[in-house]
């Protein structure tokens, strides 16, 4: 090292001790910082990543000569650092021998900028900070054994700024793999928030791990760009990932009339939204509407809105994209209301067209407030089917549904998308869904259900495959900019932490769960910068159960609830409502665990075979379950079993009588366990025999769709809750609410 480095490091060790007024940090680390226990995980054999998260404390502040010291296992290396998404191109990372079998690395950031303390939420459930741009993104990669638990002590210091320190208690596993990959199951994931910060070693070593790991597509998103310089798009194939970009269909409307114009796209007014006002908008900035372009004109032949889309969607195929989806919540009722729109409703509902014509706004959807929703659905899908057939690229929507308890008769199926995006209309149109579960745990489960449910007469009310989002896209965020704020609020509100320290569990049930009852794929965050090892674990394990059972769960095979009986034996009282309710998102979880039940049982069946997976979600106790089984045909079946991946069989065979008596099994806490009943003998043969429970306490299955109240959860939860905002929005268009309690 030479001495100018020697007297720069003299200095900072004593700027923040002398200089009056220093300014101050506030840094929260990944991987520990989500859980309770504050032991995060790293991989013992591939590349990790660790994450300083800071924020000015007090106001935002720019410092120089910003160092970074970070002490880990001598086998441990720092390749690379970035400070958020700028990588420190050039500037050194220098090891020193600190010993103990330790190296302290040092480096050497420059200039930061620190921006302002995060800020809350107006939603006390879901606080929110903004993207700091000075968090320290460290690669560490094993060049050799490495111990299963150690400190990572870290040290933040720089020109007028006070030095910051703390240790990360960190331990490893080793990066997961599968044994068996899926057929056709999906598996979708970004590459995180911080591409830019990777290099080009880096981001192909952790390509290759999430591809072991069971990812099969890696998306492409505003503010989560590929980094094509660091690896070809079209080169991702080679590695066995498929390239997809999601919300194209809104980028491509966030541009002006004015813009395509010069682009050489002759948008005219009858291209453009006219709103309940009777206003033109011809920016996204007008009243902050999301939607600048008429819908109807957009899927005429000649339009040169959707030739504009085109053009933008070409970029992307051009790349190297093999598919597109989009996350979009369009209004069912905030959008145009141009005579094109209102004479192809008239068409489509079988109203009167000058009636049509004649009525503001607010009557005509106050009239025809289902047809109306359902209108813009059709318009949006067919725009997507039209995209979909010119670029020669399959499209799918991203959508909700909610409120399962509500059976409603113009589905009918139960659930309501709020958004005019309901899949059961958008079916036709597109080439797949995307499932917006907006939850976690059993609650993205059951929402899940609603996607895959079947109508009273056995057809599938939605018959396209299904990609769900799980584990923890929406309320549990493990992404930095969501887990930190909400940690805090925690604490405020007099919890004693998050209560998530159950992770890997967490992913691998809702994942398995997901796929036996029916999802096609899944999205998850399966980067570097989102799941640690612990969690990617997890995350592999329930694709692991995908892979082995692939053939047996397929929708057409899976039974009624009601078909099988599941009785709990076991002895003591479960300590999980106690433990749960500590933790602010535990808390959430235990909610949704008093609905639909912390023991879960799916039955696929066929002529030859029945496969029973159960699903124990109480992470704190074993259980003794006692399951009776529907018939099954006379011969003898080998009992195949799957506990949380370790397979084997029971070397005696049994009968439908010995069967009828009911099977016995214990499953551990946390673990999912899939019982295969077959001809064959599957798996390595083990010579055992299952436990015997008696008695038992009956689980009653949680059955969705139970409330028979016609349109009014509709007018209540969608047509009110989006024309009370327009009331004031709109205030002389004519809008008004439903009375639920008289309208039919």
């Amino acid at each position: 090292m030479n001495c100018k480095k020697i007297v720069v490091l003299l200095s900072l060790a004593f700027s923040g001790m002398l200089l009056p007024g220093a300014e101050k940090i506030v840094v929260r680390t990944f991987p520990d910082g989500y859980k309770d226990c504050r032991i995060g995980s790293v991989f013992s054999d591939a590349p990790s990543a660790l994450i300083l998260h800071s924020w000015a404390k007090d106001k935002p502040f720019s410092s120089q000569d910003v160092q970074i010291r970070m002490t880990l296992p001598e086998n441990f290396k720092i390749t690379r650092f970035s400070i958020c998404r700028s990588p420190r191109e050039g500037h050194q990372v220098y090891p020193e021998k600190s010993g103990n079998g330790e190296n302290t690395w040092l480096m050497d950031a420059g200039s930061v900028s620190c921006n302002v303390v995060y800020q809350r939420s107006a939603h006390p459930w879901r606080p929110e900070v903004p993207w700091t741009n000075s968090s320290v993104i460290i690669f560490i990669r094993p060049e050799g054994p490495v111990p299963e638990r150690f400190e990572a002590k870290w040290e933040i210091a720089g020109e007028n700024l006070e030095k910051t320190s703390g240790v990360m208690k960190l331990c490893t596993l080793k990066a997961p793999k599968l044994t068996k990959r899926p057929k056709e199951k999906e598996v979708w994931s970004l590459a995180g928030g911080y591409q830019s910060a990777f290099g080009k070693t880096n981001y192909i070593d952790m390509l290759k791990t999430m591809r072991d790991a069971g990812v099969t597509t890696i998306l492409q998103a505003g503010g989560y760009w590929l980094p094509d310089n660091l690896y070809p798009i079209k080169e991702l194939p080679k590695l066995g990932l498929r390239p997809m970009a999601f919300n194209n269909l809104d980028y491509a409307q966030r541009i002006d009339p004015d813009a395509l114009r010069k682009a050489g796209f002759n948008v005219t007014d009858e291209d453009l939204k006219l709103d309940a006002s009777g206003e033109r908008v011809r920016s996204r900035k007008d009243k902050k509407v999301k939607q600048i372009y008429c819908f109807t004109a957009m899927a005429e032949k000649d339009s040169p809105v959707r030739a504009h889309m085109r053009s933008f969607y070409k970029k992307y195929t051009d790349l190297g994209f093999q598919s597109f989806w989009t996350d979009y919540e369009p209004s069912g009722y905030n959008g145009c209301f141009c005579g094109k729109c209102r004479r192809a409703f008239a068409k489509f509902a079988r109203a009167e067209e000058s009636e049509c014509l004649k009525m503001s706004p607010g009557e005509l959807v106050y009239k025809y407030p289902y047809e109306w929703y359902a209108y813009r659905c059709h318009m949006i899908g067919r725009l997507l089917t039209l995209l979909s057939k010119e670029i020669g690229v399959p499209v799918g929507w991203n959508s909700n549904l909610g409120h399962q308890d509500y059976f409603l008769p113009c589905y009918d199926s139960y659930g309501l998308a709020y958004f005019a995006e309901d899949p059961r209309i958008f079916d036709p149109y597109v080439a797949y869904h995307s499932a917006d579960t907006l939850g976690t745990a059993l609650e993205s489960v059951y929402a899940l259900e609603a996607f895959l449910q079947k109508k009273p007469g056995g057809e599938f009310a939605v018959k396209k495959p299904v990609i769900v989002r799980a584990t923890s896209l929406h309320w549990v965020s493990w992404f930095f900019t969501c887990i930190y704020g909400r940690y805090e609020l925690a604490l405020e509100k007099g919890f004693e932490g998050l209560g998530t320290d159950y992770r890997r569990k967490l992913h691998r049930l809702e994942i398995a769960q997901d796929f036996a009852i029916g999802a096609a794929g899944i999205e998850v965050g399966a980067d570097p910068f989102t799941a640690d090892a612990e969690a990617l674990t997890g995350i592999t394990e329930g694709i692991q159960f995908a892979a082995d059972f692939e053939d047996y769960i397929r929708r057409e095979y899976r039974q009624d609830r009601q078909c099988v009986k599941l009785f709990d034996c076991t002895d003591a009282e479960s300590p999980y409502e106690n433990i749960t309710k500590r933790g602010y998102l535990s808390n959430w979880f235990r909610l949704a665990a008093r609905k639909y039940g912390n023991l879960q049982v799916v039955v696929h069946q066929n002529k030859e075979w029945l496969l029973a997976s159960i699903f124990n979600w109480d992470y704190y106790q074993d259980k003794k379950l006692r399951l009776e089984l529907p018939p099954l045909p006379a011969g003898e079946y080998y009992i195949n079993i799957s506990l949380d991946n370790e397979k084997y069989t029971l070397k005696t065979p049994v009968t439908p009588k010995t069967l009828a008596e009911g099977l016995s099994v214990n499953l551990p806490g946390g673990s999912f366990l899939a019982i295969l009943l077959s001809p064959k003998a599957l798996f390595p043969v083990r010579d055992m025999s299952l436990p015997h429970f008696a008695g038992g306490k009956l689980v009653t299955p949680y059955v969705p769709g139970t409330k028979h109240e016609g349109m009014k959860p509709f007018y209540e939860y969608v047509y009110n809750a989006q024309i009370r905002p327009m009331m004031s929005l709109y205030p002389k268009a004519g809008f008004k609410l439903i009375d639920v309690n008289t309208r039919k």
